[in-house]
C-alpha cells in the first residue's frame, strides 16, 4: 500500500496476518464486494494458509470443505473451536 492509496479490507487482512502470524479466512455472507474498499482478491476468499494449501494439493478438497462448513456452523452459533479457553484467555 502506498501513502496515496486507500487502505482496504484486503490490506487489513494481510496486515493482521503479518502481525500475528495467523491466517485470516473470510466468508462473505452479505454482498460486501459491491463496495470497492471491501472487495477482496480471490485468494482471500478461500482458505489460503499453508495447511489448507497442503491439504488441497494432496487431493483432500472435500476435507477442506468439510472443515469450512464446521467453522461456519460454529461462527453462526457464536462458538469457538473445541479448545478449552480460560476466562483470562478470552
Amino acid at each position: 500500500m502506498t501513502e496515496t492509496s486507500t487502505f482496504t479490507f484486503a490490506d487489513l487482512i494481510r496486515w493482521v496476518e503479518e502481525e500475528t502470524g495467523c491466517v485470516v479466512n473470510f466468508h462473505e455472507l452479505m454482498p460486501l464486494s459491491e463496495i470497492p474498499a471491501l472487495k477482496l482478491p480471490r485468494e482471500l476468499y478461500g482458505h489460503h494458509g499453508p495447511f489448507c494449501e497442503f491439504v488441497k494439493l494432496q487431493g483432500n478438497v472435500a476435507k477442506c470443505l468439510s472443515e469450512k462448513q464446521k467453522s461456519l456452523m460454529r461462527a453462526k452459533s457464536g462458538r469457538r473451536r473445541k479448545e478449552k479457553f480460560t476466562e483470562a484467555e478470552g
